[in-house]
């Protein structure tokens, strides 16, 4: 009786075990189920019905990208001019009662803000964000309130870790320009992906950027991001910080990116020629020094400044006046020289006769009581328009377009190249206008002379007035093409392209010497005039500078015709007895006075002793 009662008690245990078992399992059952729809249909709710799992994403993912992964510029002694890393305070959302009322009162001092908008600010906050100060910048002729991150100084970082405060962190900032408005313009700018662009990118996970002129445009291929660095912060539903999981970094997986590209130009130095162009007073204009031995860039300079975070499209700040066409004025008798010897319209004893009046076409000479009787060569160191307009008439239209072409006022300068990857328009000075001489209407036919260009067009032309055009660049290059006894070539920029790792992918090298344009007798020739346009001519003013110099002045009407604005110029090379270094200076719009020095002059001179103090040091 016993042993039946026990077993039909264990059969009674086993069956309710049982029960117990599948109401669990059926439980377990419409659990799964639950999960499983919430995790496949739940992004299809409304916004006020967000699945568990679509909430948990949003809450994790409350980031902050403080490097989207763009390539960066440095110059050739490695500085960074894009991209440079800086520590800075990233404030993360947080309740307001895990607020460390020290970090709203420490902090608030270091942005000069009251701390009631701090919290404010930081309770309201969505997300992440980087501690700002608010500037004023002026853009054009406006004043902007502009936000810059705040860069933490030794002392700031060492109170900040020792504080621990709850939602602040140090993390490393990738400044996009970190020169702000001293950033050369051939850096150029960027702008933002469009959203079909960016759907297209790598990775949807950031706002990513996309060159849009200057070395950030022409070198996209090799900047182009493939991922950014997002820093997350871990907070519960409530917005507390999780303890233990801190901030975690999210990257792409790629070892070799970033890219980097390795310049000519030296940073010191622009920063330098910078500061001499506005203390001499040149408002709008450019420098660019040339290395006579490779033609590389070693510094091209642009004036008024530009803001590369903060572009405004109605102003043109953003313009490289280095590239920009502009009327030459006498700078461009190097042609009209070159070409009258070589065609022989002229011998270097002939003897010319300047009154101060041509006479017709409405040209006259700048000395107006005129130069009297003078030889090519004084003709060329005063730079008599007299003796010049009448060699013009003697040119025809073609022999003149000719040795613009080769002296490579034509045209454009800039080298352009191949990465070996399929991409074959790397421009090196991107944005770069073409020069000309003539303004042709006709299409070939009148560029190749079957069009009529008469004498008055002619005369004016040779001597850098009426539709000639010459960029900087390209007047700094036609020095170097004579001082290589008329080889062309094209100046670099960019010598190398290096991985994140620091090795060399690819090399642009510098262009094999050109074809010889100019027979060397006239090289020689040209370059014993520029000397002479310092020791006897309109230079004089530069005989006592810290190297023997040479070149070659101008001065031209600017674009608004019948004002009172020119444009100066001075071009050369220093120093005469070994030319290490190529110069051209423009100061656009001068106010035209008797009485005021010729500002081009006076910067070349200040440019060329600060290139002999760059020398010496960089052969310490």
């Amino acid at each position: 009786m016993n042993k039946r009662t026990e077993m039909e008690s264990y059969k009674e245990r086993w069956s309710r075990i049982q029960i117990a078992g599948l109401i669990l399992s059926c439980i377990l059952l419409l659990y799964g189920v639950r999960l499983a729809y919430l995790q496949l249909f739940g992004g299809k709710m409304d916004s006020r019905e967000r699945s568990v799992v679509s909430r948990s994403i949003v809450q994790r993912e409350k980031g902050i990208v403080l490097d989207d992964g763009r390539g960066r510029i440095v110059d050739s002694k490695g500085r960074v001019l894009t991209g440079k890393h800086a520590d800075v305070l990233v404030l993360f959302p947080v309740n307001h009662q895990s607020l460390d009322r020290n970090a709203i009162r420490m902090i608030s001092v270091w942005l000069n803000m009251k701390e009631e908008k701090l919290v404010e600010q930081w309770t309201q906050a969505k997300e992440p964000f980087v501690a700002s100060i608010r500037n004023s910048n002026k853009v054009g002729s406006e004043l902007k309130k502009i936000e810059t991150p705040l860069l933490l100084s030794a002392s700031q970082i060492k109170d900040v870790q020792l504080q621990k405060w709850n939602g602040v962190r140090i993390l490393p900032y990738a400044q996009p320009y970190p020169y702000r408005t001293e950033t050369p313009h051939w850096i150029g700018y960027t702008s933002l992906l469009s959203s079909e662009e960016h759907v297209n990118s790598v990775e949807n996970d950031s706002a990513m950027r996309t060159g849009a002129a200057g070395l950030e445009q022409s070198f996209q291929p090799l900047l182009k991001s493939i991922g950014s660095h997002t820093y997350l912060h871990y907070t519960d539903a409530l917005q507390t910080p999780l303890k233990g999981l801190d901030v975690r970094v999210s990257r792409p997986h790629n070892p070799y990116y970033p890219l980097m590209l390795h310049t000519t130009a030296d940073m010191k130095l622009h920063m330098a020629i910078d500061g001499v162009m506005r203390e001499k007073g040149i408002h709008r204009g450019a420098v660019v020094v040339l290395d006579v031995q490779t033609r590389d860039i070693v510094a091209m300079v642009s004036l008024p400044r530009y803001d590369p975070q903060h572009i405004e499209p109605k102003h043109t700040d953003w313009n490289n006046q280095a590239v920009t066409a502009l009327p030459p004025g006498s700078v461009f008798k190097l042609v009209t020289a070159a070409a009258a010897i070589e065609t022989g319209k002229v011998s270097p004893k002939e003897k010319f006769l300047c009154t101060g009046q041509y006479g017709r076409y409405g040209l006259s000479c700048w000395h107006k009581e005129g130069h009297g009787e003078l030889t090519l060569e004084q003709a060329f160191e005063q730079s008599c328009n007299v003796v010049f307009a009448q060699l013009g008439e003697r040119l025809s239209a073609v022999q003149i377009q000719q040795y613009a072409d080769k002296l490579g006022f034509t045209g454009k300068a800039g080298l352009i190249s191949s990465d070996g990857l399929g991409h074959k328009a790397l421009a090196h000075a991107p944005q770069e206008q073409e020069g000309r001489v003539f303004s042709y209407t006709n299409g070939d036919e009148q560029r190749t002379g079957a069009g009529t260009i008469d004498g008055g067009v002619r005369a004016q032309s040779a001597i850098g007035q009426r539709d000639v055009r010459v960029t900087p660049l390209a007047a700094a290059n036609a020095i170097v093409t004579l001082l290589h006894h008329g080889r062309t070539g094209h100046p670099r920029l960019v010598a190398k392209a290096t991985d994140a790792r620091g090795h060399t992918i690819m090399e642009f090298k510098t262009e094999v010497k050109g074809e010889q344009q100019l027979l060397p007798r006239t090289t020689r020739l040209l370059q014993q005039w520029m000397r002479g346009t310092i020791e006897e001519g309109t230079g004089q003013q530069l005989r006592h500078r810290l190297w023997k110099l040479a070149g070659k002045s101008g001065t031209a009407q600017s674009e608004a015709y019948g004002t009172n604005k020119l444009h100066s110029w001075f071009v050369g090379y220093g120093p005469t007895q070994k030319p290490r270094y190529a110069v051209a200076v423009v100061s656009e719009n001068e106010i035209s006075k008797a009485s005021q020095p010729h500002i081009a002059t006076s910067v070349f001179g200040e440019v060329m002793d600060l290139l002999a103090a760059y020398e010496k040091a960089e052969q310490q």
